[in-house]
């Protein structure tokens, strides 16, 4: 017999010797007899664990400014020569940091960093920049280049525009010359540029260049992908790749490809085992909201929020030392937290 039925059971049987000898009744008695009459049960009302999701929505004020605290303070710092992008040890993590600042700022609309923004973002420090890109034409190709474009996707401006359309510019020709390679990790991911890539485009309105990557794109065939033995590094080729495509084909076709292309799904990082693994869990996470956001199945948007909380629950995974991940990791975990927010009604 099942907990419910013998409960059941004991409730009737009490009910009857109620009605054959009346014990002196109490409001309890008298109304679990009447509920049982018609067979049902009072059981406590417990408050239910918040899932993983519900806890970052709920906290995600409080989540943004505690991972808003190291780019704060590493972009201020001067740790390489250059006009804008200055500090967190190098310039990549110095444009993602300032990006981490926007997105802490359209999170909460708590304007605390903004006049470090525009201090970072004035239009003479960003013509320094763009000057010293197009005179270096390998600097930070590929990596650093995509994280400008979503920096302009995120904040938009006059000066940002003008800087990102030859960053644009840069990236296509750059892959058009040397083709798109699906596996490519770390800094020299494709996947993650050509996002970065295809955004920018769609908000410039560029569709030359919209249909340019999606040549591109289409034109490789990339093999089946396996989560499970990832190298240790910062990126998902697998799920970078995966959002990528769901970008460019259409749901119909996608959802098909995506069940051949990556039939398993990754677990979160327990144990990173590089320096660079400590990003993964907040990079894999943005990919999988990507793929919630295209095909509106559930399991990809758990599996972001395990993946976030398991980044974020340790504040050494992201605000320990400063040269291994004080100066990066947050800067990760705003921008997946920043996708969320952003779509929810």
């Amino acid at each position: 017999m099942s907990d419910e039925a013998a409960w059941r059971s004991r409730t009737n049987n009490g009910l009857i010797m109620f009605l054959r000898k009346p014990p002196i009744p109490t409001l309890k008695t008298i109304l679990l007899g009447c509920l049982s009459i018609w067979g049902l049960c009072i059981t406590p009302s417990l408050p239910q664990p918040l899932t993983n999701y519900e806890a970052i929505i709920k906290q995600k004020e409080a989540i943004a400014l505690n991972l808003s605290i190291p780019p704060a303070t590493c972009v201020v710092r001067h740790d390489i020569d250059h006009p804008a992008f200055h500090g967190c040890v190098d310039w990549h993590s110095a444009v993602s940091g300032t990006l981490a600042l926007i997105g802490y700022t359209r999170i909460t609309g708590d304007t605390r960093y903004l006049p470090l923004i525009q201090e970072i973002l004035r239009p003479e420090n960003l013509a320094a920049e763009q000057s010293y890109l197009k005179q270096h034409p390998d600097f930070e190709m590929p990596y650093g280049r995509a994280w400008l474009l979503r920096l302009a996707i995120e904040y938009p401006s006059e000066a940002l525009f003008n800087f990102a359309d030859e960053v644009a510019d840069s990236l296509l020709a750059n892959y058009q010359e040397n083709g798109v390679d699906p596996a490519a990790d770390e800094y020299d991911n494709a996947a993650w540029a050509l996002i970065n890539l295809w955004d920018y485009a769609l908000l410039r309105q560029n569709l030359p260049m919209m249909q340019a990557i999606r040549d591109l794109v289409l034109s490789v065939k990339a093999s089946p992908c396996s989560i499970a033995p990832e190298r240790p590094g910062f990126m998902s080729p697998c799920l970078n790749w995966a959002w990528l495509i769901s970008k460019i084909l259409p749901l119909d076709e996608f959802i098909p490809w995506l069940m051949e292309f990556m039939p398993e799904l990754p677990a979160p990082v327990q144990k990173p085992l590089t320096t660079h693994h400590y990003g993964l869990n907040f990079s894999r996470a943005w990919g999988l909201w990507g793929l919630y956001k295209a095909t509106g199945y559930q399991k990809y948007a758990d599996l972001f929020a395990d993946h976030f909380w398991t980044g974020y629950k340790d504040p050494q995974n992201w605000s320990g030392n400063y040269h291994t991940v004080a100066h990066w990791v947050a800067n990760f975990g705003l921008f997946a937290l920043l996708q969320v927010v952003e779509d929810q009604p």
